[in-house]
Protein backbone atom coordinates (compact mmCIF):
# COMPACT_ATOMS: atom_id res chain seq x y z
CA UNK A 1 0.00 0.00 0.00
CA UNK A 2 1.53 3.08 -1.15
CA UNK A 3 0.77 6.60 1.28
CA UNK A 4 1.61 9.75 0.60
CA UNK A 5 4.34 12.32 2.26
CA UNK A 6 1.92 13.94 4.86
CA UNK A 7 3.16 15.90 8.56
CA UNK A 8 1.06 12.92 9.86
CA UNK A 9 -1.34 10.29 9.12
CA UNK A 10 -3.91 8.43 11.13
CA UNK A 11 -3.24 5.17 12.63
CA UNK A 12 -5.69 3.33 10.64
CA UNK A 13 -3.88 4.00 7.69
CA UNK A 14 -0.64 3.25 8.59
CA UNK A 15 -1.80 0.06 10.24
CA UNK A 16 -3.37 -0.97 7.19
CA UNK A 17 -0.04 -0.21 5.10
CA UNK A 18 1.96 -2.45 8.02
CA UNK A 19 -0.25 -5.18 8.31
CA UNK A 20 0.00 -4.52 12.35
CA UNK A 21 -2.38 -6.20 14.61
CA UNK A 22 -3.28 -3.67 17.90
CA UNK A 23 -1.62 -5.84 19.98
CA UNK A 24 2.13 -5.16 18.23
CA UNK A 25 1.15 -1.21 18.15
CA UNK A 26 0.67 -0.83 21.86
CA UNK A 27 3.85 -3.02 22.14
CA UNK A 28 5.62 -0.26 20.53
CA UNK A 29 3.74 1.97 22.34
CA UNK A 30 4.89 0.79 25.46
CA UNK A 31 8.35 0.29 24.32
CA UNK A 32 8.98 3.63 23.40
CA UNK A 33 9.42 2.94 19.86
CA UNK A 34 6.39 4.79 19.10
CA UNK A 35 4.28 8.44 20.07
CA UNK A 36 1.10 8.52 19.34
CA UNK A 37 -0.32 12.38 18.63
CA UNK A 38 -3.79 13.73 18.18
CA UNK A 39 -4.43 17.14 16.78
CA UNK A 40 -6.29 19.80 18.83
CA UNK A 41 -8.51 23.46 18.08
CA UNK A 42 -8.22 26.61 20.05
CA UNK A 43 -6.97 24.80 23.03
CA UNK A 44 -6.70 26.87 26.45
CA UNK A 45 -3.53 25.36 28.33
CA UNK A 46 -0.33 26.14 30.06
CA UNK A 47 3.50 25.39 28.83
CA UNK A 48 6.91 26.79 28.55
CA UNK A 49 6.28 27.51 24.84
CA UNK A 50 9.55 28.67 23.08
CA UNK A 51 9.63 32.00 23.23
CA UNK A 52 7.25 32.85 25.92
CA UNK A 53 9.89 33.31 28.57
CA UNK A 54 9.93 32.11 32.17
CA UNK A 55 10.03 34.95 34.40
CA UNK A 56 6.44 33.93 35.98
CA UNK A 57 6.92 30.27 34.80
CA UNK A 58 4.59 28.17 32.73
CA UNK A 59 2.99 30.57 30.56
CA UNK A 60 -1.26 29.93 29.80
CA UNK A 61 -2.03 30.06 25.90
CA UNK A 62 -4.36 29.25 23.09
CA UNK A 63 -2.85 26.40 21.18
CA UNK A 64 -3.77 24.94 18.05
CA UNK A 65 -1.43 21.47 16.33
CA UNK A 66 -0.70 18.35 17.47
CA UNK A 67 -0.33 17.29 21.15
CA UNK A 68 1.95 14.13 22.13
CA UNK A 69 -0.34 11.49 24.18
CA UNK A 70 1.33 10.01 27.26
CA UNK A 71 1.63 6.04 26.93
CA UNK A 72 -0.76 5.55 29.56
CA UNK A 73 -3.52 7.56 27.94
CA UNK A 74 -2.53 5.98 24.50
CA UNK A 75 -2.65 2.51 25.58
CA UNK A 76 -6.32 3.49 27.24
CA UNK A 77 -7.39 4.47 23.79
CA UNK A 78 -6.10 1.28 22.30
CA UNK A 79 -7.77 -0.70 24.42
CA UNK A 80 -11.14 1.24 25.34
CA UNK A 81 -11.63 3.19 22.48
CA UNK A 82 -11.47 6.63 24.11
CA UNK A 83 -10.09 8.61 27.00
CA UNK A 84 -10.33 11.98 28.66
CA UNK A 85 -7.34 13.78 29.34
CA UNK A 86 -6.05 17.60 30.40
CA UNK A 87 -2.25 16.47 30.00
CA UNK A 88 0.05 15.95 27.33
CA UNK A 89 3.60 16.34 25.82
CA UNK A 90 4.41 18.94 23.72
CA UNK A 91 5.86 18.66 20.91
CA UNK A 92 8.72 20.91 21.83
CA UNK A 93 9.48 17.81 24.56
CA UNK A 94 8.01 20.00 27.62
CA UNK A 95 4.43 19.24 29.40
CA UNK A 96 1.27 20.65 28.59
CA UNK A 97 -2.29 21.02 30.30
CA UNK A 98 -5.00 22.34 30.27
CA UNK A 99 -6.03 25.80 32.21
CA UNK A 100 -8.87 24.38 33.16
CA UNK A 101 -8.16 20.60 34.31
CA UNK A 102 -12.15 19.90 34.99
CA UNK A 103 -12.50 20.54 31.52
CA UNK A 104 -11.00 17.65 29.38
CA UNK A 105 -10.37 16.52 25.90
CA UNK A 106 -11.67 13.86 24.67
CA UNK A 107 -9.69 11.22 22.42
CA UNK A 108 -11.46 9.10 20.64
CA UNK A 109 -9.68 5.86 18.72
CA UNK A 110 -10.63 7.36 15.15
CA UNK A 111 -8.64 10.37 16.30
CA UNK A 112 -5.00 8.67 17.07
CA UNK A 113 -2.50 9.97 14.91
CA UNK A 114 1.48 9.74 13.79
CA UNK A 115 3.57 12.02 12.68
CA UNK A 116 5.75 11.28 9.59
CA UNK A 117 9.19 11.04 12.12
CA UNK A 118 7.35 8.79 13.77
CA UNK A 119 6.14 6.59 10.74
CA UNK A 120 10.33 6.88 9.84
CA UNK A 121 11.93 5.43 12.39
CA UNK A 122 8.58 2.36 12.31
CA UNK A 123 9.53 1.56 8.86
CA UNK A 124 13.40 2.34 8.91
CA UNK A 125 14.47 1.22 12.20
CA UNK A 126 11.63 -1.60 13.26
CA UNK A 127 10.21 -3.26 10.37
CA UNK A 128 13.33 -2.36 8.27
CA UNK A 129 11.39 -1.32 5.39
CA UNK A 130 13.89 0.71 3.88
CA UNK A 131 16.96 -0.24 4.68
CA UNK A 132 19.88 0.84 2.90
CA UNK A 133 21.24 -1.31 0.26
CA UNK A 134 24.14 -3.68 1.17
CA UNK A 135 26.40 -2.09 -0.95
CA UNK A 136 26.10 1.54 0.83
CA UNK A 137 29.25 2.55 2.90
CA UNK A 138 30.89 5.13 3.96
CA UNK A 139 33.44 4.78 1.32
CA UNK A 140 30.25 5.93 -0.97
CA UNK A 141 29.21 9.28 0.93
CA UNK A 142 31.49 11.45 -1.44
CA UNK A 143 31.24 15.72 -0.87
CA UNK A 144 31.85 19.21 -2.22
CA UNK A 145 34.03 21.56 -0.10
CA UNK A 146 30.96 22.93 1.66
CA UNK A 147 28.50 19.74 1.08
CA UNK A 148 26.25 21.58 -1.04
CA UNK A 149 26.69 18.94 -3.14
CA UNK A 150 26.61 15.11 -2.08
CA UNK A 151 26.77 12.06 -3.57
CA UNK A 152 25.33 8.84 -1.29
CA UNK A 153 24.37 5.49 -2.97
CA UNK A 154 24.52 6.12 -5.88
CA UNK A 155 22.25 9.30 -5.94
CA UNK A 156 23.35 13.25 -5.82
CA UNK A 157 21.98 15.79 -3.69
CA UNK A 158 22.24 19.67 -4.10
CA UNK A 159 21.40 21.41 -1.00
CA UNK A 160 21.33 25.04 -0.03
CA UNK A 161 23.59 26.79 2.54
CA UNK A 162 21.39 26.41 5.48
CA UNK A 163 20.89 22.29 4.57
CA UNK A 164 24.52 22.08 3.64
CA UNK A 165 25.32 22.78 7.29
CA UNK A 166 23.30 20.34 8.79
CA UNK A 167 25.17 17.54 6.45
CA UNK A 168 28.60 18.92 7.49
CA UNK A 169 28.08 18.51 11.29
CA UNK A 170 26.28 15.17 10.56
CA UNK A 171 28.77 14.28 8.65
CA UNK A 172 31.71 15.40 11.45
CA UNK A 173 29.68 13.44 14.50
CA UNK A 174 29.48 10.04 11.82
CA UNK A 175 33.43 10.74 11.73
CA UNK A 176 33.94 11.10 15.66
CA UNK A 177 31.81 8.27 16.20
CA UNK A 178 28.72 9.71 17.85
CA UNK A 179 26.24 10.05 14.71
CA UNK A 180 23.61 11.47 16.57
CA UNK A 181 22.32 14.57 16.63
CA UNK A 182 19.26 16.18 18.25
CA UNK A 183 17.04 18.60 15.34
CA UNK A 184 17.48 21.57 17.91
CA UNK A 185 21.21 21.21 18.04
CA UNK A 186 20.73 20.98 13.79
CA UNK A 187 18.75 24.27 13.17
CA UNK A 188 20.76 26.16 15.64
CA UNK A 189 24.39 25.03 13.96
CA UNK A 190 22.66 25.67 10.89
CA UNK A 191 21.13 29.24 11.84
CA UNK A 192 17.92 28.19 10.67
CA UNK A 193 14.63 29.64 11.72
CA UNK A 194 12.92 26.19 11.36
CA UNK A 195 10.58 24.44 13.51
CA UNK A 196 11.62 21.21 12.25
CA UNK A 197 14.60 19.51 10.19
CA UNK A 198 11.80 18.58 8.13
CA UNK A 199 10.94 22.05 7.28
CA UNK A 200 14.48 23.09 7.00
CA UNK A 201 14.60 20.21 3.99
CA UNK A 202 11.25 20.61 2.91
CA UNK A 203 12.52 21.76 -0.94
CA UNK A 204 15.02 18.06 -0.86
CA UNK A 205 12.02 15.31 -0.95
CA UNK A 206 14.25 12.65 -1.09
CA UNK A 207 16.53 13.78 1.83
CA UNK A 208 15.40 11.28 4.24
CA UNK A 209 17.24 9.03 2.04
CA UNK A 210 20.89 10.49 3.21
CA UNK A 211 19.51 11.77 6.79
CA UNK A 212 17.48 8.86 9.03
CA UNK A 213 15.35 9.83 12.23
CA UNK A 214 15.01 7.91 15.08
CA UNK A 215 11.42 9.54 15.34
CA UNK A 216 12.09 10.70 18.80
CA UNK A 217 13.68 14.06 17.97
CA UNK A 218 17.22 12.76 17.19
CA UNK A 219 19.08 12.34 13.64
CA UNK A 220 22.09 11.46 11.91
CA UNK A 221 23.40 10.46 8.48
CA UNK A 222 22.25 7.29 6.86
CA UNK A 223 25.56 5.86 6.69
CA UNK A 224 26.07 2.57 8.41
CA UNK A 225 28.41 3.45 11.27
CA UNK A 226 30.84 0.64 12.43
CA UNK A 227 34.18 1.31 14.76
CA UNK A 228 36.34 0.48 12.08
CA UNK A 229 34.79 2.71 9.13
CA UNK A 230 37.26 4.14 7.01
CA UNK A 231 37.23 8.07 6.79
CA UNK A 232 34.76 8.36 3.31
CA UNK A 233 36.62 10.09 0.18
CA UNK A 234 35.55 13.65 -0.17
CA UNK A 235 35.83 16.02 -3.39
CA UNK A 236 37.30 18.84 -1.50
CA UNK A 237 40.72 18.43 -2.49
CA UNK A 238 39.62 19.76 -6.02
CA UNK A 239 39.24 23.03 -4.49
CA UNK A 240 41.68 25.40 -3.20
CA UNK A 241 39.65 26.67 -0.70
CA UNK A 242 39.51 23.36 0.91
CA UNK A 243 42.65 23.67 2.36
CA UNK A 244 42.16 26.92 3.75
CA UNK A 245 39.41 24.92 6.65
Amino acid sequence: MRLLIKEFYALSELQSAWEMADHDVQYLLLTGDLKLTIMVHGVHLTSRLPGWGYRYGKIARTYSGILDLKIPDADYVLRHGQVSICKFDMPNGDKGQLVDVDQKVLVRREDLLVTHDQRENIEHNILKLHAPASEASSSDFEYSWDYRRIEYAGETFTFGPKQARVVQLLHRAHIEGDPWRTGQQLLDHAGSSADRVRDLFKSQSAWTKLIVSDGRGLYRLAIPTCSNTPEPMDLRSANPRAAAG
